[in-house]
């Protein structure tokens, strides 16, 4: 059936089925994206300047198309010339062009519309990467893909990264602080459930650099190592290589910066908790 058979035929259709059509045609003509079956941005995205609009009008190939947003805010369209686009959501888009189609050339036309590439948004991504950045998103991103476009993280890199995100404005209007999420990143890496979060624009990721201790001594390493939580004597040592053949693991003592001074702590176990810039010092065996 050519466009006009097809155009011809929706405008002899009774009201009634006219309903019927639109009900029964609408989830297999207009099929969900590989964009939205990934991670869609939030329902509630306003389209920017830049966004490619992908637009899909049942029966019609010259509305069905791709087109961008210009730097006056609107999409130029077949038939409507230049339509208001920039600040509505994609629901808002679909349904003030369904309206103008509706009022001069279709009769209840069948309308999608969803945002294909996010020209407009952009994620920032800083701290110990190896390549920090302004990252344009240009569809639905992960916490990984932004790392991974920044070059992933230093050696030097903290344990934690953390996304700062700017909630959505009150209705009262005031200002609220942004919300801090805090993720591991060996968690991150190994795929733990519900760390690898999908990114929204204006999201600021921060590596942050490792705090350290220094290990000397008899290990076989001496050197300077990244401090995490949790971190204890044993892991630190581990972290040198080991004692070496003369170190043993008694006598092990701690110099920690107390009140702005330095003060000796003995280890009483080899599970005791390290803190940043602890200098660990493992004694010689006694022979």
């Amino acid at each position: 059936m050519n466009l006009s058979a097809f155009t011809l035929s929706l405008l002899l259709v009774p009201p009634a089925t006219t309903a019927a059509f639109q009900t029964a045609t609408t989830t297999a003509a207009l099929p969900q994206s590989p964009v939205e079956s990934r991670a869609p941005l939030s329902a509630t995205y306003r389209i920017g300047l830049e966004d490619e609009i992908r637009l899909v009008v049942v029966g019609d190939e010259q509305l069905t198309n791709v087109f961008r947003v210009q730097s006056d805010g609107g999409i130029t369209l077949p038939y409507l010339n230049t339509v208001a686009a920039q600040g509505l959501t994609a629901i808002e888009l679909q349904e003030r062009i369904r309206a103008a189609l509706a009022k001069d050339f279709f009769r209840d036309p069948l309308v999608r519309v969803e945002v294909s590439k996010y020209g407009s948004q952009f994620v920032i991504v800083q701290g110990e990467v190896r390549l920090p950045q302004r990252l344009a998103m240009t569809g639905p991103m992960t916490l990984m893909e932004a790392l991974s476009a920044a070059g992933s993280w230093t050696p030097n890199a903290s344990s934690v990264v953390t996304v700062a995100r700017k909630p959505p404005a009150a209705s009262s209007g005031v200002q609220q602080d942004f919300e801090i999420s805090r993720i591991n990143l060996d968690d991150l890496s190994h795929g733990v459930a519900n760390t690898n979060i999908s990114l929204v624009g204006g999201d600021i990721i921060t590596v942050p650099k490792a705090e350290t201790i220094f290990v000397q001594g008899k290990v076989k390493n001496v050197g300077v190592y990244n401090w995490e939580p949790g971190l204890t004597v044993q892991q630190a040592i581990t972290k040198a290589g080991g004692t070496d053949d003369k170190g043993r693991n008694t006598g092990i003592k701690i110099t920690r910066l107390v009140d702005g001074k330095n003060k000796e702590i003995a280890v009483k176990q080899l599970t005791d908790l390290v803190q940043p810039n602890d200098i660990i010092v493992v004694p010689q065996r006694r022979f």
